[in-house]
Formats: C-alpha cells, structure tokens, sequence
C-alpha cells in the first residue's frame, strides 16, 4: 500500500505511475502547502500497513532540517517503509539529498520531466533504487577549472 504527498503540478503523474504498478493507494495528501514535519508528529502510527510513501518535497512548508527530521521519525519507527523522494528543484549534491542518502534513504527522484518522473517512479515502487543508483546524490563534483 502507497501514500503520497504532492501537489496538483505533479499529482496526475505520480497517480498514473502508482496506477501502473497495480498498487493500492491509502489516503494521498494533495495539497500545495503541506506541512509534512507536523503530518508525521500527529500521524505518525497511522502509517503501519505502508510499504512505499512518496514525498515530493516542492510542497512542502518545513525547511530541509525539519524534513530531515521527520524522515528520521518514520525511518526510526518504520524501517521498512521505502521513502521516495521527489525534489525536482533539487540538484545533484545537494546537502538534503546528500542527508537523504545518509539515512539509507536512496528512492530519490530530482528531476522535472514528466517521462523521466513516471519511469523513475515506477521502478521505485516496484524494484527500488540500490546505493549504487543513488550514490550520484552523495556530493556533486563540479568542474574543476585549470
């Protein structure tokens, strides 16, 4: 069972995604401000029975450290819920993704094409991503000038 937290931008891609994969979808946050750091406080032992919880954090109120945070609550009480991260405005290397992937946390899109966004969606919900697809968010690496 999958929930999901975005907005109306991205909503109808990561329905169509999940809807792909023939999975069940339980209570989807759709709104474009979200506080997710309080979502997760308030509901946090509402979310046993998940499998998979999509995050796209371009709606979100709360600053990476409180994203951060919340993350580290479900991945504490829930270590089996694989986290997907949308951050479509986020860069490789970027310091949140690079905490991320620190938490062992290596479902991370952050891409804005809609084609890029179905396909990557579909393989993290249904295969995931290994260390080794997500060890490009770990630090980026800019060109080094001579």
């Amino acid at each position: 069972m999958i929930t999901y937290f975005t907005g109306s931008t991205y909503n109808q891609v990561i329905q169509s995604s999940i809807v792909e994969t023939e999975e069940l979808v339980y209570e989807p946050q759709i709104e474009e401000d979200q506080d997710f750091n309080k979502y997760v406080k308030q509901n946090l032992m509402n979310l046993t029975g998940i499998d998979c919880l999509i995050l796209d954090i371009s709606v979100c109120l709360n600053t990476d450290e409180e994203l951060l945070s919340a993350l580290e609550m479900i991945r504490t009480m829930y270590d089996t819920i694989r986290l997907v991260i949308f951050a479509p405005y986020k860069v490789t290397g970027d310091k949140f993704l690079t905490s991320c992937l620190a938490m062992g946390i290596t479902n991370i899109i952050n891409t804005d094409d809609f084609n890029e966004i179905r396909d990557q969606l579909k393989y993290c919900i249904q295969k995931g991503m290994t260390y080794r697809d997500a060890v490009k968010y770990k630090e980026s690496h800019p060109d080094k000038v001579v």
